[in-house]
């Protein structure tokens, strides 16, 4: 009798929670259409159904191909969406592939045999090279509920160096080399160089330009160039040893690329060479570290010399920067039977020199020193340090 009783309330609840599922089920279909109708259009429109026919939505050209633009310019391409079928056809923005890209409806219902456009943007700020983004439509065309429409191209700067800087690979000391660079614009008015300057006026002397029209011929293989200019840098006998680092700014006709800087960078090299802890010979870089003003720092190094210079070298201090560093050049040595000389230097940092970031870095200046080498075809040594001294 238990048992029977107790299967009449189990039916009883199970007829009590069906009713309340449906009862739940049909609440949200009545609530959340509307949201439902405004984020998926084709989910609505089967909901809905079509008593007269159906919409169809046809692009001829979903994709368009901006060819070359500026980095500075916007591109923006209307995309044509007809309604073919025999009911309103509905559309709906959705996502882009890059909060780069924006799209925009023009109109959201397209009676039968009618269109409306969609204006897909692109902002190129920050892009070089080729590119594609898309946009997503949807409708409520049964066949077509989704629509990607795609723009795509290429994007160049207003002017364009080639090669993007010039670097010179260990020249040796006394030698005279040349390197050539093309400066080509992508503007409809062409390219015109109205002159140019160094960043390092210095050693501005060592170095020579040549300027020439480029050719047709030369414009070839640059996409969408309207013109330029073929330049020559002459790299002259006397640079200091070491590394080099230069920047040649030009002035341009072009209103939004006034001034377009080529980077110039390489290494004199000779039978002089650098032996010490910290020497970074790619930058002609000593990294000194840090150190307490108040106790003072002292660092030793050697300037190795090939023999075949041996007669002729003869070091001598004739700049430092920051004037507080001491440094000694000691009498040369032989280096046992090799074939080679050893002049020790040392630099002295006195105890309560000024505190200061001398590292180089984040604007902040390095430190420097130049020897002269009494040698006519490498008259010069730069070492350029790396140190910071602390106050208490």
């Amino acid at each position: 009798m238990t048992q029977g009783r107790q299967f009449v309330v189990v039916l009883l609840a199970a007829g009590i929670l069906g009713a309340a599922t449906g009862f739940l089920w049909a609440a949200s279909e009545f609530w959340l259409w509307p949201v439902v109708k405004h984020t998926h259009p084709a989910d609505v429109a089967s909901k809905l159904g079509t008593t007269k026919g159906e919409p169809r939505a046809v692009v001829d050209n979903p994709v368009y191909d901006f060819g070359v633009l500026d980095e500075h310019a916007k591109g923006r391409h209307e995309f044509v969406i007809r309604n073919e079928g025999t009911a309103p056809l509905r559309i709906e923005q959705g996502s882009t592939t890059c909060r780069c890209t924006t799209s925009l409806v023009n109109q959201k219902t397209v009676e039968p045999g009618q269109q409306t456009t969609v204006a897909v943007e692109f902002d190129l700020k920050g892009f070089s090279g080729p590119y594609s983004q898309s946009a997503t439509i949807f409708t409520n065309d049964p066949r077509n509920p989704r629509i990607v429409l795609s723009v795509r191209g290429k994007v160049v700067k207003a002017i364009q160096a080639i090669p993007t800087e010039l670097v010179f690979t260990r020249v040796p000391s006394g030698q005279q080399v040349s390197a050539e660079f093309r400066l080509v614009g992508y503007r409809p008015t062409p390219l015109e160089i109205q002159g140019y300057e160094w960043s390092d006026t210095n050693s501005a002397r060592f170095f020579e330009v040549e300027l020439r029209p480029i050719s047709p011929s030369e414009l070839r293989d640059q996409e969408g160039a309207s013109g330029g200019v073929v330049g020559k840098l002459v790299l002259k006998p006397g640079l200091p040893l070491g590394t080099f680092n230069q920047k040649l700014r030009f002035r341009t006709n072009y209103p939004e690329a006034p001034q377009v800087e080529l980077p110039v960078r390489g290494t004199i090299a000779a039978e002089i060479s650098i032996v010490s802890r910290g020497w970074d010979e790619s930058r002609s870089l000593l990294r000194l570290g840090t150190f307490k003003s108040a106790r003072g720092f002292e660092h030793r190094f050697l300037i190795r010399v090939s023999r075949s210079l041996a007669d002729r070298v003869a070091f001598s201090v004739a700049e430092v920067f920051p004037d507080f560093v001491q440094v000694q050049v000691e009498q040369p040595r032989p280096l046992g039977d090799a074939p080679a000389l050893l002049v020790p230097v040392v630099l002295k940092f006195p105890k309560g020199c000024p505190a200061g970031n001398y590292l180089g870095i984040e604007g902040q200046p390095g430190g420097r020193i130049l020897f002269k080498t009494g040698v006519p075809e490498a008259p010069e040594l730069q070492i350029n340090l790396s140190f910071l001294v602390e106050s208490e």
